[in-house]
């Protein structure tokens, strides 16, 4: 496990910072809703003090030799394909490259993971690798952060004469997930544990495909002698699979699509989660 430091500018006091979390696209299975996973890139990419992270299962990466494996479940440009994996790591790249400059952390999936034991194909570093040669300044290049990490944010206030002016540091971890489950009482216990096993002020999973976030608070002494209480938040970010088809297949109630949103308003330390 490790840490990411990213430093994010700002130039007025009433500047918004939005971070979009992208995971369980799921590219590869035709539930995949890849008009949505569009919208989103094209919004991310057009829109002003906005990025990204991405929390895994970027591409379904099921080979034919995997006993999961099922023609209907491939998205409609892979059928006759006898290599699908390579495919869908091309048609990521193509889907995402535009907003690359703007990713800030990319963790790995089950997908990516299972891919590597099964296949022995890495598809998480390469898709790293290629994302990081888009990043124009080179100490934002950093990006893999594995499973699970901690993303440093620095928001700094810059002035007219390019020296900071005011600063807010947050700590997020970042994590796939490990859980499951058909109700969401099973992801927020699971996000209280992790809650509960690291120092930070935000906590972001995805892997079970819900679409949650819950405000939590605790006390944390000061030097002063005084105690501070610090709030937070606990996020399961959606997937971009097509509930409807899924959840038939699987036994699963049908659940939303597409990302919640992070809005920041560094000088006046707010933060707001848009589900």
């Amino acid at each position: 496990m490790r840490t990411i430091v990213k430093a994010i500018p700002y130039s007025s006091r009433s500047d918004v910072i939005r971070i979009v979390p992208l995971t369980d696209i799921h590219l590869g299975n035709q539930a995949c809703d890849e008009k949505l996973l569009r919208h989103w890139v094209k919004d991310i990419a057009e829109s002003e003090n906005t990025y990204w992270v991405g929390l895994g299962d970027y591409c379904e990466f099921i080979s034919r030799k995997d006993w999961r494996t099922d023609e209907e479940a491939y998205a409609s440009w892979l059928w006759g394909k006898h290599d699908v994996i390579l495919p869908q790591q091309e048609r990521l790249l193509d889907i995402l490259s535009p907003i690359a400059d703007k990713c800030l952390a990319l963790l790995k999936g089950n997908h990516e993971m299972d891919t590597y034991r099964r296949e022995n194909r890495d598809v998480y570093a390469p898709f790293c690798e290629n994302m990081s040669k888009a990043v124009t300044d080179p100490k934002r290049r950093q990006l893999m952060l594995g499973f699970a990490g901690f993303l440093r944010l620095k928001f700094q206030r810059m002035n007219s004469t390019g020296t900071q002016s005011s600063s807010w540091t947050q700590d997020w971890f970042l994590t796939h997930g490990y859980w499951a489950g058909r109700l969401y009482g099973n992801g927020a216990l699971n996000l209280g544990r992790v809650w509960g096993y690291t120092v930070a002020d935000m906590v972001l999973a995805g892997h079970d495909h819900k679409k949650r976030a819950i405000q939590v608070s605790r006390f944390r002494p000061l030097n002063s002698g005084k105690v501070e209480k610090q709030t937070g938040f606990l996020c399961s970010c959606c997937s971009f699979l097509d509930g409807a088809k899924y959840a038939e297949e699987h036994g699963y109630p049908p659940l939303p699509v597409g990302p919640l949103e992070i809005l920041i308003r560094p000088d006046k330390r707010e933060i707001k989660v848009v589900q």
